[in-house]
């Protein structure tokens, strides 16, 4: 069963206005939650953010930079280098994207589910016209 934080958050804070203790709570969630349960200092945390009166229960907004090296551009470029020379190495696709190696290296793999193989770099899934066309390669 799917549950989301915020109706966790509100489970806590309606016990908390009933009076319930925090063991209670948090035993009362891993009954019904079981592994997905939040941690007994998670249950504490929340409850003593409601009893210092806050009333929201989403999470605040966190400073950080958001990831800007994997986006629809960059895998489409990168994709294109790819097309262009099938032997290019991985840094030089992070050079020409201007993403670090690890970015790279996750576009190529994860993003576009290609493998290095022979010096190539190839689909990981061959469609069945691409694997004829090995086939008939091989066999010239």
């Amino acid at each position: 069963m799917e549950t989301s934080k915020d109706s966790v958050r509100f489970y806590i804070f309606m016990c908390m206005q009933l009076g319930c203790k925090v063991t209670e709570i948090h035993t009362d969630l891993v009954n019904v939650l079981a592994d997905s349960a939040p941690s007994f200092d998670t249950v504490a945390r929340w409850l003593r953010h409601f009893l210092e009166c806050w009333d929201s229960f989403n999470d605040e907004p966190r400073s950080g930079r958001p990831r800007t090296s994997v986006t629809e551009d960059v895998v489409a470029h990168a994709d294109a280098i790819i097309r262009e020379d099938w032997s290019i190495m991985l840094r030089f696709i992070a050079y020409e994207l201007g993403v670090s190696y690890g970015s790279a290296h996750n576009i190529m793999h994860e993003q576009l589910g290609r493998t290095k193989t022979c010096a190539r770099w190839v689909p990981h899934l061959l469609t069945p016209e691409q694997q004829a066309e090995r086939v008939r390669i091989c066999r010239l």
